[in-house]
């Protein structure tokens, strides 16, 4: 089973967190001050900047909570976790530089501030990515292990179980599988549907995951129901798991619950105002740095054949609309003309070919 002690363990993952961004605004004041001016600020270290540096780690790793980065780990991607590390950081930085003017408090360097977040997000997100491979390597060692079973014996139950035995690093050990029938791929069977309640109650696991069949989607109420009783977590693996997106929207209609499988970020005006963002700030910046080779490429283009630079093509857009794209033209504009003359000569050259060995076949077979 997982280990009793996960709780105390967790602490200790939050607020080792909190220390690490306690000490960061240290490292950037030291920085800031002593490397690059080469004197000693005590303005920035005043007992104030303590007090809100201070309350600011707690409220840091209070959001890490409530954004859930320390949340189901095992399986969770570090790009995620360290992307919302860095825009809480940075946000969180902000915000204390509201309340500082707030406060009347204005002899602070904005330079330790923003390398107070760089800093910060740096070693947080350093010590997430070391303390995964700790458990990684543990997890493969066979400690900090979930129990669990599986309930079903089709495609996706036998699927689940080749992905957990390719990925040993999460840390999960399948005790058997739950069915009507027996599936020997599927290792150790456990029982029928109606034997689990049974089986939790003299053997404590960790984690159902659910993977049955359309047509055994009747025994879902009574998978839930043992579980339920026995406190263990379920996880469902939808019977049409090849058409389910990564991240699913899921959106109700009083009792009705739908899974929107084509939902984008973009239908998020959150996001949609990011990315807006990005694409001007992003676009304008490439644009300058790409100005010289987008000029010695465009002068290259014109001198190894005639016709325009650019290529215009017609693409849709958000909300249907079409819109023209350009791309440097990397073709001739006579490539019809070419790939006409090219297809006539490789007929004649295939005719000639297919004429000399027929003629040399006839005189094999005349010997």
């Amino acid at each position: 089973m997982v280990k009793k002690n996960q709780v105390f363990l967790n602490w200790i993952n939050v607020l080792s967190d909190a220390a690490l961004v306690f000490i960061s605004y240290f490292i950037a004041v030291f920085f800031r001050f002593r490397v690059f001016d080469g004197v000693v600020s005590e303005r920035m270290t005043d007992r104030i900047y303590i007090y809100i540096v201070a309350v600011f780690s707690l409220g840091i790793v209070f959001t890490y909570y409530v954004a859930h980065v320390y949340r189901h780990q095992r399986m969770k991607k570090l790009g995620g976790a360290a992307t919302k590390i860095v825009c809480i950081n940075g946000i969180g930085t902000l915000c204390m530089v509201a309340v500082l003017y707030m406060i009347k408090v204005m002899n602070f360097s904005r330079v330790a501030l923003f390398g107070f977040w760089i800093i910060s997000s740096v070693l947080v997100v350093f010590k997430h990515a070391v303390l995964r491979l700790i458990l990684h390597y543990y997890r493969k060692q066979g400690y900090n292990l979930r129990h669990v079973a599986i309930v079903g014996n089709g495609k996706s139950a036998l699927q689940y179980k080749k992905d957990i035995k390719k990925n040993p690093q999460y840390g999960y050990r399948i005790a058997g599988y739950f069915s009507k029938v027996e599936n020997p791929k599927l290792g150790k069977c456990l029982g029928a549907y109606e034997d689990i309640a049974d089986y939790l109650e003299a053997n404590p696991l960790d984690e159902l995951v659910v993977a049955l069949e359309p047509h055994e989607v009747e025994h879902m109420k009574h998978v839930l129901m043992a579980a339920d009783k026995e406190g263990v977590k379920v996880t469902l693996i939808p019977f049409f798991n090849d058409y389910y997106p990564a991240h699913p929207t899921i959106e109700t209609i009083g009792k009705t619950k739908m899974v929107n499988l084509r939902a984008t970020p973009l239908d998020n005006i959150g996001w949609a105002m990011i990315k807006r963002a990005m694409d001007i700030v992003g676009s304008a910046i490439l644009i300058i740095i790409c100005a010289i080779p987008m000029i010695i490429i465009a002068i290259g283009v014109k001198l190894s054949s005639p016709g325009p630079i650019f290529f215009s093509q017609e693409r849709v857009g958000l909300g249907k609309k079409p819109f023209k794209m350009l791309k440097f033209r990397s073709m001739r504009t006579d490539v019809d003309g070419v790939l006409i003359r090219i297809t006539v000569r490789l007929s004649l050259e295939a005719s000639f070919v297919s004429s000399v060995w027929t003629s040399f076949h006839s005189f094999l077979m005349y010997l």
